[in-house]
């Protein structure tokens, strides 16, 4: 551990040591780049050209020696702008420049003939004789080129110390560069170290997160498989109590009808007339009637899961199995009247006829059972290119929205239907059996106001595999 921790120091003293010399040799170099690229020779260069252009043009009007009207005038003007210009150069930074090459003394004297010059031209320069006038003419000829000596001279030293400068950056560079290559090669040995240590570590640490994230996944899995099965198991006793509660309810209602008239007519037969026994009788049947219904239901619900197809699947009449149903259940007791509402060319479609008849007596019982006895109901039939569809149409207690996304569940019944007989069986079953017909079972309902329910079946031969 204390290797690690020795080798881990020098890295990092390696590392800051280079970066403290990467930063020195930076330093030094942007210096001498700045130094480089400073323009005031070049600047000086041309100030100075124009001092010697201006120093000749005043060389050449003293040299005309006209005096036509306007040529003092020039005069003049060319020593206003040769003035300027000397003024510029006198000034820093352009001044800096001669004292950096150590010709201060030269640039004082060069200043000091043309301020003699420029006092003696300003003092009435057209009274001078013509004599006068040359000999001022060629003292600003030799001003113009002491004043060209003195540049050259200066950007030549320029010149030199660039050159200077330019050696002091290659050592620089090349000392840069070594220690940026020794510093590679060091990071590059002590990179290798570390990516071999790394990779050991990250091998372990690897089979460690492995082991971990295998762990977590059966311990993941196990819980989701409990949870589920707890949930399943939840929900099928739920589903389940609430089916015995069902059941034992409609049950009793019955038996106890049954058990009744039987203690009356066994205490007080005699006192009984014969229509009387006869209604006696009919309430028998009838609670019979629910009994058997009830059973029926229940058989129903275990033959779901099993539920299939004959091979022999026949084409269907659904107008004429419709009243057929309508006149099977008026004689179970059924009376209200039930109008079939189909159109005359209205197509057969294939299916089992006997579970088609199964699920529309589901859907015509609940309508009557769930509405007032006066409470119209109503079967509609109608067709499209590919399906037929069915309606039947209640205005009677309606189903809760809490309990419609639950209605075709298995024994399930809305909260609302507590006083009514049923299993909870009959919509589960039907979307069951339209399922195995390649169909579909739907429906709209308003609280208090009603239920529609729709079941669509192909045209063509589309039923399910069991």
């Amino acid at each position: 551990m204390r290797r690690v921790a020795g080798i881990y120091v020098l890295a990092l003293g390696c590392v800051a040591s280079f970066l403290v010399l990467m930063v020195l040799s930076f330093s030094e170099l942007r210096t001498i780049v700045r130094q480089l690229s400073d323009n005031t020779g070049e600047n000086m260069v041309w100030m100075v050209s124009q001092v010697t252009r201006e120093a000749l043009r005043v060389s050449l009007v003293l040299e005309r020696g006209t005096r036509s009207e306007g040529t003092w005038e020039e005069l003049a003007f060319r020593l206003d702008m040769l003035e300027s210009r000397v003024r510029v150069i006198s000034e820093e930074p352009l001044r800096d420049f001669f004292r950096r090459h150590s010709r201060e003394a030269e640039f004082e004297a060069f200043h000091a003939s043309f301020a003699r010059l420029v006092t003696a031209l300003r003092v009435a320069p057209e009274q001078l004789p013509p004599a006068g006038r040359l000999t001022l003419s060629r003292e600003m000829e030799r001003l113009a080129n002491a004043s060209s000596t003195l540049a050259n001279a200066s950007m030549l030293d320029e010149r030199n110390l660039l050159g200077r400068h330019y050696d002091t950056m290659r050592k620089a560079s090349e000392g840069l560069l070594a220690a940026s290559l020794s510093g590679m090669a060091l990071g590059l040995a002590l990179g290798a170290w570390l990516l071999r240590s790394l990779v050991r570590q990250s091998r372990v640490t690897e089979q460690l997160q492995q082991h971990q994230e295998g762990l977590e996944r059966v311990v993941a899995e196990r819980t989701r498989e409990l949870n589920e099965a707890l949930a399943t198991e939840r929900h099928a006793k739920e589903i389940y109590r609430s089916f015995i509660t069902t059941v034992s309810h409609q049950f009793r209602t019955p038996l106890s009808v049954i058990n009744m008239i039987g203690q009356r007519l066994k205490r007080r037969a005699h006192q009984f007339s014969a229509e009387q026994v006869r209604q006696k009788a009919d309430s028998v049947t009838t609670a019979t009637s629910r009994l058997l219904e009830l059973l029926s239901s229940v058989s129903r619900a275990a033959l779901i899961d099993r539920l299939e197809l004959s091979d022999q699947v026949e084409t269907i009449d659904m107008k004429a199995l419709c009243e057929k149903v309508i006149r099977d259940m008026r004689l179970l007791g059924y009376a209200r009247p039930i109008p079939v509402d189909a159109p005359d060319d209205l197509p057969h479609c294939p299916g089992d006829p006997v579970l088609i008849a199964q699920v529309v007596e589901n859907l015509l019982s609940n309508a009557v059972k769930y509405s007032a006895p006066d409470s119209p109901v109503t079967l509609t039939l109608r067709s499209d290119a590919e399906a037929l569809f069915c309606t039947v149409t209640d205005q009677g207690i309606g189903i809760p929205e809490e309990d419609q996304p639950h209605i075709f569940e298995r024994f399930h019944r809305a909260s609302n239907t507590a006083s009514h007989f049923g299993s909870g069986v009959g919509l589960n079953l039907s979307r069951t059996v339209l399922a195995l017909h390649g169909g579909e079972l739907s429906f709209s309902s308003v609280l208090g106001a009603g239920s529609v329910f729709t079941f669509r079946l192909p045209l063509e031969n589309r039923h399910a595999a069991s």
